[in-house]
């Protein structure tokens, strides 16, 4: 579109102006976003949610961890401070043991302790 009066050149800067404040505020809203999604938490809390909510290697990591830790936390239970060689076998077996139950049956533990907490924090 030519321009070719005086008032269609005011009217043309005008709509360049208007779009120019609009595209300003755009990414000043973009901005905000991206400084708020650059925090600390906000990057934690974002990493903890792609794996415990997507498919796949997450969630296979998030189901060995939870059998480790339930392994490593029965073994102490179990054996505690002991120096006895025999205990600290049978106590590393048995951590094994709990770990791979654990990490095989993750999904049922999950859903049984979503339920658990539920029904013990809801009135």
């Amino acid at each position: 579109m030519a321009i070719t009066t005086k008032a269609g050149l005011e009217f043309a800067i005008l709509q360049l102006e208007i779009k120019a404040s609009e595209q300003k505020k755009n990414l000043l809203v973009q901005l905000q976003q991206t400084s708020e999604s650059l925090k600390p938490v906000n990057l934690i809390k974002s990493s903890i949610h792609d794996i415990t909510s997507g498919p796949g290697l997450g969630n296979k990591v998030l189901n060995a961890t939870l059998g480790l830790g339930a392994g490593l936390i029965s073994k102490k239970l179990m054996i505690g401070p002991s120096t006895n060689i025999l205990k600290k076998i049978a106590g590393t077996a048995f951590e094994v043991g709990v770990a791979g139950v654990v990490a095989k049956n993750a999904q049922q533990i999950k859903t049984g302790a979503a339920g658990l907490f539920k029904k013990l924090f809801t009135r």
